[in-house]
C-alpha cells in the first residue's frame, strides 16, 4: 500500500476536488428550485399541475447537498481507515447520487419547456435562466463527479485559446453584486492559452464563493442593497503575464494573510472548509501562475484578488 505521506496527499486532492464539484453541484441541483420557491416567480399553473412534485425534488435536492456537507472521514481514525471512507461516499457518489442529480435536472428539463408556469418578472426569469444553466451543466458535473479520485494525482493540461472577458463573465458575473469591468472593450480583445476547466472550476468557482459568503455573506451586508455590494475587475497586459485583479467592498479580511492559501486554514464570521483559497493557489500553480490576496490599494474596496497568468 502507499506511504503515508501519499495517502494523505491523495486524501487532500480528493476532498478539495470535492469542495469545488459541490459548488457547482448546487448551482445544478439546488439553485434552480430555490429561485423557482421566491414568492412570485411561479404562475397558479405551476402549483395547480406539478407543484407536490416540484417539493419532492426540493427534498432530493437538499438531501444531495447534505451529502456533499457531511464529512467524508474522521480525521481521528488511521489515514487508511480515512481514504476507505471517502472511498466508500465515492461509490455512493456513482451509484446512488448521480441518478439522484439526474433525476432533479429531468424535472428542471420539463419544468423549462413549459414557460407559462413561471411569471414574466425578473424572478421568473432567473429561475427559468438557472434551470437552463443547469440542463445544459448536468452532465459536465457529473463527469467531475466520476473523477473526484482522479486517476492520479498529476496534473494533465489540457490548453484551449478562449477569451479572457468570456471566461470571466461565465465565472464571475453570477457574484451577488454589482459587477463592473474595467476597460471592458480592450479587455474582450485579449486571448488565454489555458486550461478553462481549471480556472473556471477550480479558481473562479472559489472566487465567487468566498466573496459571495466572506466579504458579502456577513451580517453587515447580508441586508445590503444588490447595488450597495460592488465588484471591480480590471485585467492589466503585460509584457509577460496577464494581470487579473477582483476587489471587492466587502467584509475586510482580518486574519493572518500570510496563512490564507494554507490548506484548512480559515478565519471569519462564517468560517468555511479552510480548502477554496488552498485551491485557488494550487490550480493558479498548475496553470503556470500565481495569485496575491491583499488588502486593496483601489479607493472605496476592501480585498482584492490578484490571479496572473504567464503570456
Amino acid at each position: 500500500m502507499e506511504n503515508h505521506n501519499e495517502l494523505a496527499e491523495l486524501i487532500k486532492f480528493i476532498e478539495t476536488n470535492k469542495h469545488d464539484v459541490t459548488m457547482r453541484v448546487r448551482s445544478v441541483v439546488l439553485d434552480p428550485i430555490q429561485a423557482m420557491n421566491r414568492p412570485g416567480a411561479t404562475t397558479d399553473s405551476y402549483n395547480k399541475e406539478i407543484g407536490l412534485r416540484g417539493e419532492e425534488i426540493k427534498k432530493l435536492a437538499l438531501d444531495i447537498m447534505s451529502f456533499f456537507a457531511k464529512k467524508w472521514r474522521n480525521p481521528n481514525d488511521s489515514t487508511e481507515q480515512q481514504l476507505l471512507s471517502i472511498r466508500k461516499n465515492l461509490a455512493d457518489v456513482s451509484s446512488i447520487i448521480i441518478p439522484q442529480i439526474k433525476q432533479v435536472v429531468t424535472f428542471y428539463t420539463y419544468c423549462s419547456s413549459k414557460k407559462y408556469l413561471f411569471s414574466d418578472t425578473d424572478k421568473g426569469n432567473k429561475a427559468l435562466e438557472k434551470m437552463t444553466m443547469s440542463v445544459s451543466s448536468c452532465e459536465r458535473v457529473c463527469e467531475s463527479l466520476l473523477r473526484l479520485e482522479g486517476e492520479n494525482t498529476e496534473y494533465h493540461e489540457n490548453k484551449q485559446t478562449c477569451n479572457l472577458l468570456e471566461i470571466l463573465q461565465e465565472g464571475l458575473d453570477s457574484i451577488e453584486a454589482e459587477v463592473n469591468y474595467v476597460k471592458e472593450w480592450e479587455t474582450s480583445k485579449i486571448s488565454v492559452s489555458i486550461d478553462p476547466e481549471i480556472f473556471l472550476n477550480h479558481v473562479l468557482i472559489n472566487v465567487k464563493e468566498n466573496i459571495n459568503t466572506h466579504a458579502f455573506g456577513t451580517n453587515t451586508f447580508r441586508q445590503k442593497y444588490i447595488w450597495e455590494k460592488k465588484v471591480c475587475i480590471e485585467v492589466q497586459d503585460g509584457d509577460s503575464q496577464i494581470s487579473i485583479l477582483v476587489h471587492n467592498n466587502g467584509e475586510p479580511f482580518k486574519g493572518d494573510i500570510t496563512k490564507v492559501f494554507e490548506y484548512g486554514y480559515c478565519h471569519g464570521e462564517k468560517k468555511h472548509s479552510g480548502i477554496g483559497m488552498h485551491s485557488i493557489k494550487k490550480s493558479m500553480t498548475e496553470l503556470g501562475g500565481d495569485v496575491e490576496f491583499k488588502k486593496s490599494s483601489k479607493p472605496d474596496y476592501t480585498t482584492t484578488y490578484k490571479l496572473v497568468l504567464k503570456k
